[in-house]
């Protein structure tokens, strides 16, 4: 028998494929932190753990992704997406890897939580 389907019968556990990588990507996150007055996180990278940029915030918010141009952080996404506090929520779709990116907020109220990409 199989490592993964005895340790499935012992355990009671199953994990996906999607499981799993999901758990990777969001293992690798990190932590934000965009004061009140600012509309803009720090910047972050996309990594090869995630084809996506998922957000988790600590508030509802409504955030978009902006990536970098050149030298500035121009290309930004025209529609903002709401994102509920304590669950990950995916805000870019199969982006780049090395490619740096920040958080553009709908407003400057404080927002606080996790993003992983």
């Amino acid at each position: 028998m199989a490592v993964a389907a005895m340790s499935a019968l012992l355990f009671g556990v199953v994990s996906s494929p999607a499981q799993a990588a999901a758990a990777s990507c969001y293992g690798g996150s990190h932590y934000y932190n965009k004061p009140a007055g600012s509309f803009k996180s720090t910047p972050f990278t996309t990594t090869t753990a995630c084809s996506d940029i998922n957000v988790r915030s600590n508030q509802n918010t409504f955030v978009r992704v902006c990536f970098r141009k050149i030298d500035i952080f121009s290309n930004c996404q025209a529609r903002y997406t709401h994102v509920v506090p304590g669950q990950y929520v995916v805000v870019a779709t199969n982006v780049l890897d090395n490619r740096d990116f920040l958080l553009d907020f709908y407003n400057d109220a404080e927002a606080s939580g996790l993003v992983a990409a």
